[in-house]
C-alpha cells in the first residue's frame, strides 16, 4: 500500500477514535462509567479476542525491583485495567435464530446463548492469576457516591518477575460490575498510591449512548446448528462474518496513536515504525506463500482465509500488557498476533515466533483438524523448522539448527541417531528432549525441501500420510457416531472448539498413530527402510 494512502488511512481511522482529553478524563459511553488517569498514563488497545477487559492504561515511568536472593533486576511500567462482568439480565437476554439452507435444501437454525466467562471478580483472579500465587490480602465494603463498592488488596509474591500489589476497587452498578484494577511492584506502591487511588475515587457513571454492552462485551455466541451441516458457501460467508467482528473489535476503541494499516493479507494495528509493519507483512506472506506452495493439497476452493490482525506494540512493555508474561504460544493459531518492535531483525525470538504463528494460522485456516492431530514427528518437525527460517523477499528457506550441524551429526556418526522409523513411531516421551525435536525437524526438512523431496520413495509421502490420517480420523468419527460439524460463530467459540478438538485427538493419538503408519507403510520392505535411512543420514553430512 503507498505511503499516502497509509497516511489518509490513519487519518480516517484517528477521526473515528475518542483520544483521551488532555486532563486525562475518560469516557466510555458504550458501557457508561468515565474516571480521570494519572498524569503520563496512557490508554493501549485491548485484545480482538479480550474477554471483559473493557480498557486498559499503561504508566510512562518504568520501576525496578531488585530480587536480594537472585540479585537479579525486574522491570515494570504499572498498568490499569477495567473489566466488566454483566448481570444475570444480560445472559438471559434472548438473540433472534438465523435460518440458512444447508446444501440438502433443509433449514439450517442457529441460535445463540450468551455467556459470560467469569461470575465475578474473584473467578476472574482465580482465572488470571493461578499461576502467580495470589492472595486476597484485604477485602472491605465502603461507597463511592451512590454506588456500593468493594475493596480489594491482592498480593502476588510468586512467578510474578518481583512482588506485586493489585489494588482494586469493584463498583456495583444496576447491570454491570466495573472492577478497575492497578497493578504494580509492591516496592513502587508508596510512590504510586496517591494517584491511584485519586483515579479510584473519580470512577462515576454517565449515560450510555454508544454501540450495544451484549456485542462490545464480547459474550460468547454458542451457535447450534439443529438440522445438518452448512454448505460450503454459507461456511465461508460465517467465516467472513466473524473476521469483519474481530476487525471491528480490534479497532473500537484504538488508541489515537495507533495506525491502522490494510494489507491485502493482515490487517495492521502499527504503533512502531512503518519499516517495521512492512517487515512483519514481508515476513507473513513468505510464510503464507511457502505453505501454499508446500501444502497445496490442503487447499480447497471454498476455503476463506481470515486476515490476522498484527498489532505491533511500540515496546516490551506495551506486549507485555496483552498477554501476562507478554509471550504467547508460536503454535496456537490466533486471529490477533500480537508482537513488538523488533531491534534485533531476522533470527531473534520474536522472528521466529511470528513465523511460527503465521504457519500456524494458515495450516488451521485450511484444516484444523490436521493441525491438532498431528504426529509428534510432524508437528515438532514444522515448529523447530519455523523457529529457524528465515526470509528473503517473498522467499521463505528452512535452515538447520546449530544442534543438527554438531550434534546430531555425531550421533549419526556414533551410530545411535534414531532412524527415520523410529522418528515415526516416537511417542511422546521421546520428545521430552529438544535434541529429539531437532531430530524431527531434520527429517521433516528432508521430506519436504530436502532431497528426500525429490526421491522417488518418499517425495510424496508428507502427502501419502496427510490423507492417510485424513481418512482414518472420519473412519474413527464414524465409529464413534461423531456429531456433525458445528460452526462457531465467534473467536470465543472457535477457541474454544479447537481446544477441545484438540483434546480428543490427542487422547487416542496413540491408536491414531498406529493406524496411519500402518497404512501409509504396509507395503514398504526392510530394503526401503534402510535405503531411507541411508539417504537421510547423508544428508545431515
Amino acid at each position: 500500500m503507498p505511503r499516502f494512502a497509509r497516511a489518509l488511512l490513519a487519518l480516517l481511522s484517528l477521526s473515528l477514535l475518542a483520544p483521551l482529553a488532555t486532563a486525562q478524563k475518560f469516557e466510555d459511553k458504550r458501557f457508561g462509567y468515565e474516571l480521570r488517569l494519572p498524569k503520563e498514563w496512557s490508554q493501549i488497545p485491548i485484545k480482538a479476542n479480550e474477554e471483559y477487559i473493557i480498557a486498559k492504561f499503561l504508566a510512562k515511568k518504568t520501576y525496578f525491583y531488585t530480587d536480594p536472593d537472585l540479585k537479579i533486576t525486574y522491570e515494570h511500567k504499572p498498568e490499569l485495567q477495567v473489566i466488566a462482568f454483566l448481570s444475570e439480565k444480560y445472559r438471559e437476554d434472548s438473540v433472534d435464530a438465523e435460518e440458512v439452507k444447508n446444501e440438502d435444501g433443509e433449514t439450517v437454525k442457529i441460535r445463540f446463548n450468551l455467556t459470560n466467562p467469569y461470575k465475578d471478580y474473584e473467578d476472574f483472579l482465580k482465572n488470571t492469576y493461578s499461576g502467580g500465587g495470589f492472595y486476597i490480602a484485604e477485602e472491605n465494603e465502603s461507597k463511592a457516591g451512590n454506588l456500593k463498592v468493594t475493596e480489594y488488596l491482592v498480593k502476588v509474591e510468586k512467578g510474578a518477575n518481583g512482588p506485586r500489589r493489585i489494588v482494586t476497587w469493584v463498583f456495583h452498578t444496576e447491570d454491570i460490575d466495573f472492577a478497575v484494577q492497578a497493578e504494580c511492584f509492591e516496592s513502587s506502591w508508596k510512590e504510586l498510591r496517591s494517584d491511584i487511588t485519586r483515579t479510584m475515587k473519580s470512577f462515576e457513571e454517565i449515560e450510555r449512548t454508544e454501540g450495544s454492552i451484549v456485542q462490545d462485551a464480547s459474550t460468547s455466541g454458542i451457535v447450534e446448528i439443529e438440522l445438518g451441516e452448512l454448505t460450503p458457501e454459507e461456511r465461508m460467508k460465517r467465516r467472513q462474518a466473524r473476521e469483519r467482528e474481530a476487525h471491528q473489535r480490534a479497532q473500537a476503541g484504538l488508541p489515537e496513536d495507533w495506525e491502522v494499516i490494510e494489507e491485502d493479507l493482515f490487517l495492521v494495528l502499527n504503533h512502531a515504525d512503518d519499516k517495521d509493519a512492512d517487515k512483519l507483512v514481508e515476513q507473513g506472506e513468505a510464510v503464507f506463500r511457502w505453505c501454499e506452495k508446500t501444502f497445496p493439497y490442503l487447499i480447497d476452493d471454498t476455503d476463506y482465509l481470515r486476515k490476522p490482525i498484527l498489532r505491533i506494540c511500540k515496546d516490551w512493555d506495551e506486549l507485555a500488557s496483552f498477554a501476562f508474561g507478554g509471550r504467547e504460544s508460536g503454535w496456537v493459531p490466533s486471529i490477533d498476533m500480537v508482537t513488538y518492535k523488533d531491534t534485533v531483525g531476522i533470527g531473534s525470538w520474536t522472528y521466529s515466533n511470528m513465523t511460527q504463528r503465521f504457519c500456524a494460522w494458515w495450516l488451521n485456516e485450511h484444516d484444523g483438524d490436521f493441525l491438532d492431530a498431528m504426529p509428534y514427528w510432524m508437528r515438532y518437525g514444522l515448529e523447530y523448522n519455523m523457529l529457524y527460517a528465515k526470509h528473503k523477499g517473498k522467499k521463505l528457506e528452512l535452515y538447520p539448527s546449530d544442534w543438527e550441524k554438531v550434534g546430531l551429526r555425531q550421533e549419526i556418526k556414533d551410530g545411535v541417531a534414531a532412524t527415520p522409523k523410529e522418528i515415526f513411531l516416537a511417542t511422546e516421551e521421546f520428545y521430552d528432549g529438544e535434541n529429539s525435536r531437532y531430530a524431527a525437524a531434520a527429517l521433516m526438512r528432508y521430506l519436504l525441501v530436502g532431497k528426500g523431496s525429490k526421491d522417488k520413495l518418499t517425495k510424496n509421502l508428507v502427502r501419502e500420510y496427510y490423507l492417510n490420517m485424513t481418512a482414518v480420523i472420519e473412519e474413527m468419527d464414524k465409529e464413534e457416531g461423531g456429531e456433525s460439524y458445528k460452526e462457531p460463530e465467534t473467536e470465543e467459540e472457535e477457541a474454544a472448539m479447537i481446544k477441545e478438538r484438540s483434546e480428543r485427538l490427542r487422547q487416542r493419538e496413540k491408536e491414531l498413530m498406529e493406524a496411519v503408519f500402518e497404512r501409509t507403510f504396509a507395503e514398504w520392505t526392510d530394503k526401503e527402510w534402510d535405503r531411507f535411512a541411508k539417504y537421510y543420514f547423508k544428508s545431515i553430512g
